[in-house]
């Protein structure tokens, strides 16, 4: 992945889900990560003046209503928000336990549906990175829509990330390779990596040696690992890149939901902002442990957790190795 040389005016795109999460005790939330990503990108862009939009689909019912204002008032374009007249829009239970939010993913929704269209078919030829994973393609009308958009970024280089997010009626592995083969960056947690390894026959070896393997076998770019408390690491063929780390605090309504998402967004606007991939990384720490920290997957982001003082100067770095640094954390 290579820096766009200073440039603003970014245009960011997630496609997929769009939902709203029912957590127990704190009502319904904006939710899905493609819809997470395009929210925490837009706050991340705010500054450099960058577009940020969902490509999804929502019901003709009052949850899709909000949602599109939801969004419109984050500043996310919703020009490319589907509405469908005879299925309702997603929402999802979510279940707080001590291992993290557990999710039931309601069946045969909106944004099973989502159609190419002219104008997707012009946004898919101009974006400069897109958000995608595989719940999404569960359904083969999304499915095919989301194929040909992604499709489409490759040719010109566009940065596209695959987040595995590994959901009830989204583990196949026809699909997840896919994903994998048209993305320049993976994205997954420390529960899914060895589930991709193994599909991909990185069975035994260090977590490194597995994730070049995973590099390798799908001509990645990038593999992001995220870890909840111990942070991100980026893992390239040259090198491994560690996030400084930041640490959440966590209160009584803290959920943790969407806090991966909001890692990918912070590292991706990072990184086209001219970031080398070790800053990217500890923004997207410090975005991630604020997001976890808060109830719902995308709380508004405070001045100081956006970290703009350590915007990059439009080179990315390509250094073979970045030594891990010290653990120390952010100043709040």
């Amino acid at each position: 992945m290579s820096g766009l040389n200073g440039k603003s005016g970014f245009t960011v795109v997630g496609i997929g889900e769009a939902l709203f999460d029912q957590i127990p005790g704190n009502g319904a939330h904006l939710g899905g990560a493609p819809l997470n990503f395009a929210v925490h990108a837009k706050q991340m862009l705010a500054s450099r003046g960058g577009r940020s939009a969902l490509v999804s689909r929502v019901g003709n019912d009052d949850l899709g209503a909000r949602l599109t204002s939801e969004l419109q008032g984050f500043g996310v374009e919703t020009t490319a928000l589907q509405t469908d007249p005879d299925r309702a829009t997603g929402v999802v239970d979510v279940s707080i336990g001590n291992n993290g939010p557990s999710y039931q993913i309601r069946e045969d929704v909106a944004w099973d549906r989502i159609a190419f269209t002219d104008e997707l078919d012009t946004l898919s030829r101009s974006f400069d990175a897109v958000c995608f994973g595989t719940l999404a393609r569960r359904g083969p009308v999304s499915s095919s829509t989301i194929e040909r958009f992604v499709q489409n970024g490759i040719d010109r280089d566009a940065v596209r990330m695959y987040d595995v997010n590994l959901r009830p009626g989204a583990t196949d592995r026809g699909l997840i390779t896919r994903g994998l083969e048209l993305a320049s960056i993976a994205k997954m947690n420390d529960e899914e990596f060895p589930v991709v390894a193994d599909m991909i026959g990185a069975t035994s070896g260090a977590e490194a040696d597995r994730a070049k393997a995973i590099i390798r076998a799908v001509d990645l770019k990038q593999l992001m690992l995220t870890r909840g408390a111990r942070g991100v690491i980026v893992y390239t063929l040259d090198g491994m890149y560690e996030g400084a780390p930041s640490k959440a605090d966590i209160s009584s309504t803290s959920d943790a939901v969407g806090a991966g998402d909001s890692c990918g967004a912070a590292y991706v606007v990072r990184m086209l902002c001219g970031d080398d991939e070790h800053r990217a990384a500890s923004v997207a720490n410090r975005v991630g442990a604020y997001v976890a920290s808060r109830s719902g997957a995308t709380p508004t982001l405070p001045h100081h957790i956006l970290g703009e003082e350590s915007v990059g100067t439009g080179v990315v770095s390509t250094r073979p190795v970045v030594p891990t640094p010290p653990r120390l954390p952010f100043p709040s």
